[in-house]
């Protein structure tokens, strides 16, 4: 039996309905933005600040400090990955290249945690920025970011036609 993809999209969100079908688009756009929908998982080593001398992992470029933070966060992404927890950096950024579901699990938990008080093209600069940066400025400015338009041009590329209402 085949489930389709929104359906394993709802389970892995905790089961619950997605509000917005644009939502899924959305978080695929994020993947094209950070690995061209997992074509290029190879990420940078960073050079400085609080991720020094580690590379993000998975299609979606989750950094080890921030998919510990979530797993921390989420009672049910503690039941599944809580393991990982005490492991090196490093080893979870190659756990999430390689196991694409807890990759595609912690993605959707933070997207829908972003997307709760946040624009799509807010949530975008968030992902890359992180959640509490003030580097995103005001809302009326966030066509500027380098990282937000490359996020709406890919979630016009990976919408269907008949519902692109937004980003």
């Amino acid at each position: 039996m085949r489930i389709p993809l929104f359906s394993l999209i709802a389970l892995a969100l905790g089961g619950q309905a997605l509000a917005d079908d644009s939502l899924k688009y959305e978080i695929k756009a994020i993947s094209m933005v950070e690995s061209y929908g997992g074509k290029y998982t190879n990420h940078q080593t960073l050079e400085s600040g609080m991720h020094q001398g580690t590379r993000a992992g998975g299609w979606f470029g989750m950094m080890p400090l921030t998919a510990k933070d979530l797993i921390r966060s989420s009672r049910r992404l503690r039941a599944k990955y809580g393991d990982w927890l005490d492991r090196p950096n490093n080893e979870l950024s190659e756990e999430l290249t390689q196991n694409r579901r807890m990759d595609r699990d912690i993605a959707l938990y933070f997207w829908k945690k972003l997307r709760e008080d946040r624009s799509p093209e807010r949530a975008a600069c968030s992902w890359y920025r992180g959640p509490w940066s003030d580097e995103c400025g005001p809302e009326a400015e966030l066509d500027r970011d380098e990282y937000v338009r490359k996020f709406k041009a890919f979630y016009s590329q990976v919408v269907p036609r008949e519902s692109a209402s937004h980003p």
